[in-house]
């Protein structure tokens, strides 16, 4: 009985948290640790990041961000469903990127 509270609870807190976070203003992108971008959500564009380990190629569009293609095997960043609140991330760990929404 205890576990289906909690997961219940569990359930109704995921699904609850995403629509209580504000909007973000821009996208970050970061690789190993550095920040190698910054652009607003309110411009669609297309940003192509390449390093030693390949490339990932990001989309903005609609105040949205996705991971369009990689080359990575394993491809998890581009299954990821776009992000647009503030604090949310897409992380391809092949390439050390991450895609984060700031401001809000």
């Amino acid at each position: 009985m205890l576990t289906a509270g909690l997961l219940a609870l569990s359930l109704i807190a995921a699904i609850l948290l995403p629509l209580l976070l504000p909007s973000g203003e821009a996208v970050t992108l970061e690789m190993g640790g550095e920040v190698i971008g910054n652009y607003p959500l309110d411009t669609d564009r297309q940003v192509t990041v390449e390093s030693e380990n390949g490339y990932n190629l990001v989309v903005i569009k609609g105040g949205r961000v996705y991971v369009e293609e990689a080359d990575c095997r394993c491809g998890v960043c581009t299954a990821h469903t776009p992000i647009d609140k503030e604090g949310e991330t897409i992380i391809c760990l092949p390439h050390k990127l991450i895609v984060r929404i700031v401001g809000g």
